[in-house]
């Protein structure tokens, strides 16, 4: 998965970035698109979408000024609205999958019947 190229401190910026798609590889949040019914009609992957919105607020920027006025994503405005705005997209159930799955996740770290330390 390859997510915008950005301005600013480049360490950071990469460590920001290795980060995030550690965090949607290992909750596979590809397949839990997927599954929820947010697929592609057209254009890039949602999941590329997807990442480039999650990132905005971990960078401080908002909506306009990465998605609109960022001339280094290689998709525009209007497809990231499609995908926020299609009424066969399933964001409830979206989330709760994601979160079940972060549940499950850490209840491995605070479960009292298995510490590992």
């Amino acid at each position: 998965m390859i997510l915008p190229n950005n301005t600013g401190n480049g360490k950071k910026q990469k460590r920001l970035q290795g980060r995030i798609i550690s965090f949607v590889n290992g909750f596979q949040i590809g397949t839990v698109l997927n599954k929820n019914g947010i697929r592609k009609p057209r254009g890039f992957s949602p999941l590329i979408r997807f990442s480039a919105i999650f990132t905005l607020t971990f960078k401080g920027n908002n909506y306009y000024r990465e998605i609109v006025t960022n001339e280094n994503l290689t998709f525009r405005m209007s497809a990231t609205n499609d995908l926020l705005k299609n009424s066969r997209n399933n964001w409830r159930k979206f989330l709760l999958t994601l979160v079940v799955l972060a549940v499950n996740f850490f209840s491995r770290f605070t479960s009292t019947s298995e510490r590992k330390y």
